[in-house]
């Protein structure tokens, strides 16, 4: 839904202006028309609002945030609703985020930097004391607020500590993001300390860390050196901004509370100070003596009035006293009766026999929580059949046909992102990535190599990319999970997601055909699987239609396949022992006619016999 300035949201809150966009919502500045108050409105889009996890997750994140309360946390006021979209009502932050500050002045210097670090740091020891990781600190996700205090903001991608799930979706910050995030490793409080340290590195320097590095060289490479951009840094601040962003989480601060000591302690406001006493007034001078006047002649007084005198009012008589009333006589008291005597107490009723107690019914056990099954239950340790895994994959790009014809994104493929329903296969859809942003690599096994060298995908792009997922989903799925370890015995790595990534990052890795060790593979299936997952743009597979009508065309030919193999196979009927062989109808024929001549002959014969 486009809003536009002057449109009322829940017929309250008056669009202003739009203030950003992030992944899944569109923020506004909004008046409310009651109290005449500014605040910030967060509504999701209406791609994420069809989506029910999404809109599930901008709920329970929209409830959790209204539940914190903290000075440099932008707070989320009230949760609502716009026809179908949630929205939730966050605080007004009139001043400039830190990424407009950093454009505008092109660097900070430390003296500048160091209250605004240890703002954040104070806000995240909150959350992390709250067991809450914010996962998407970034410079534009801190804002300064009406209170001239800076506060972190954006809490659509925190998350709870406990929840270890990492969903692969566009958007978000990659130089922000840490190693252990862009993998799909569960997170811990060391993921925000590495997103601090890239946020700070770039106040420093002007440059975000590591930039232009694509993502497998970032998890190789040291940290970069501050001083090498900014050589006027102090050395304490320059050596905490790089072990933030170690590579590896063991090598950073255990805490956001070892930072803050190490950038001088807990940020403490500086007091207001106190007003200039009022300067006290000079005495006014002493008036100048004036001269005494001269007396004035004594002049004689006037005489008085003449006084007339009235005669005196008469004052009215005094009335007589009325006589009082006599008292009435008091009625003389009358015996009271007495009271009748108790009725014989009654012989009391025998007791009714109680009826036996029900019996309290059982409350059910609660129903465990539907989870939706995937693809990657198919997938079994023995190779699969032909036929279903060649059905599945047209199924598959039927719904990426139709997603791509709504104008609708979705997830990045992989057996566990693709979901079962019924004979039918069901992909969500989810929001566009923003230009020059790209995902995070959760499954890297799947990933083709521009997706892992941040190149920008166009549409073509995404296709590419969707077909080499399901190529190598298409190939673990025939050849079983067992014979997939031993073609890429790196699967059972310890650390299989950065070996996929340099595999697949490397040009001159490939995969051997489907069909070279496996001989019930059609060699048109094998054929395509590798084209599919083809590195070579000018072999590779490039859209939707070009594999749907390949196949089509093996289908067509297992079809045929199975039906001439149905009819060569077709049981003779067996004849019993001891039976009788059938005779072959042409003997039968030939006795029939050898009967009807000999009864000609024999008429023949008699009637000469009898004409003699």
């Amino acid at each position: 839904m486009d809003l536009a300035a002057g449109q009322l949201v829940a017929d309250r809150f008056e669009i202003l202006r739009s203030v950003g966009r992030g992944e899944r919502h569109e923020l506004f500045e909004a008046l409310d028309r009651t109290s005449g108050r500014r605040f910030g409105l967060k509504i999701i889009d209406e791609v994420s609002a069809r989506n029910a996890k999404h809109r599930e997750d901008f709920l329970r994140q929209g409830r959790v945030a209204s539940e914190l309360r903290h000075p440099h946390l932008l707070a989320v006021l009230e949760l609502g609703e716009h026809r179908g979209l949630p929205f939730a009502l966050t605080e007004y932050a009139p001043g400039d985020s830190l990424a407009e500050l950093r454009a505008r002045k092109g660097r900070l210097s430390a003296e500048e930097l160091l209250p605004i670090a240890r703002q954040l740091c104070s806000a995240l020891s909150f959350l992390h004391s709250k067991g809450i990781i914010h996962r998407d600190i970034r410079p534009d996700a801190l804002v300064l607020g009406a209170d001239s205090r800076w506060k972190l903001r954006d809490f659509e991608m925190a998350r709870d500590v406990a929840v270890q799930q990492t969903i692969a979706l566009p958007g978000g910050a990659p130089p922000y993001r840490s190693p252990e995030h862009l993998l799909g490793r569960p997170l811990d409080a060391r993921s925000d300390l590495y997103s601090v340290g890239a946020v700070l590195f770039e106040m420093l320097t002007g440059e975000a860390p590591l930039k232009g590095v694509d993502v497998i060289s970032r998890f190789m490479q040291p940290p970069p050196k501050v001083a090498k951009l900014a050589p006027e840094t102090p050395a304490d601040l320059a050596a905490a901004v790089e072990r933030c962003l170690e590579p590896e989480a063991e090598q950073r601060f255990n805490s956001v509370d070892e930072l803050l000591e190490q950038l001088g302690g807990p940020y403490v406001e500086e007091p207001e100070p106190e007003p200039e006493p009022a300067p006290e007034p000079e005495p006014e001078p002493e008036p100048e003596p004036q001269p005494e006047p001269e007396p004035e002649p004594i002049s004689q007084p006037e005489p008085p009035p003449a006084v007339v005198e009235t005669p005196p009012v008469a004052e009215p008589l005094p009335r007589a006293p009325e006589p009082e009333p006599e008292p009435e006589p008091e009625p003389e008291p009358q015996p009271e009766p007495e009271p009748p005597p108790p009725p014989p107490p009654a012989k009391p009723a025998p007791p009714e026999p109680k009826a036996p107690p029900k019996p309290k019914a059982a409350t059910p056990p609660p129903r465990p929580k539907k989870t939706r099954r995937t693809l990657a239950e198919k997938i079994a340790p023995e190779p699969g059949r032909t036929l279903p895994v060649v059905t599945a994959l047209q199924k598959i790009l039927d719904r990426l046909i139709t997603l791509r014809a709504e104008g609708l994104y979705h997830a990045a493929l992989s057996p566990s992102t693709i979901y079962l329903n019924g004979d039918d296969f069901q992909i969500d859809p989810a929001p566009p990535p923003e230009p020059g942003q790209t995902v995070a690599v959760t499954q890297p096994k799947y990933r083709a190599p521009e997706w892992l060298l941040e190149a920008p995908l166009e549409a073509p792009d995404v296709a590419r990319a969707d077909l080499y997922a399901l190529g190598f989903i298409a190939y673990e799925w025939l050849a079983g999970r067992d014979g997939f370890v031993r073609v890429f015995p790196h699967e059972e790595d310890p650390q299989p997601n950065m070996a996929w990534m340099q595999w697949q990052s490397n040009p001159g890795e490939a995969a051997p055909p489907l069909g070279q060790n496996r001989n019930w593979v059609p060699s048109a299936l094998s054929e395509l699987v590798a084209k599919m997952i083809s590195k070579n743009p000018a072999t590779a597979v490039t859209s939707y239609e070009e594999a749907s009508e390949a196949l089509a065309s093996i289908l067509s030919r297992i079809e045929d396949t199975r039906h001439a193999t149905a009819v060569a196979d077709k049981p003779r009927p067996v004849a019993k022992k001891g039976a009788a062989k059938p005779r072959p109808k042409s003997r039968k024929v030939w006795i029939a006619v050898a009967v009807v001549v000999a009864l000609i002959a024999a008429a023949a014969a008699a009637w000469w016999f009898l004409m003699r």
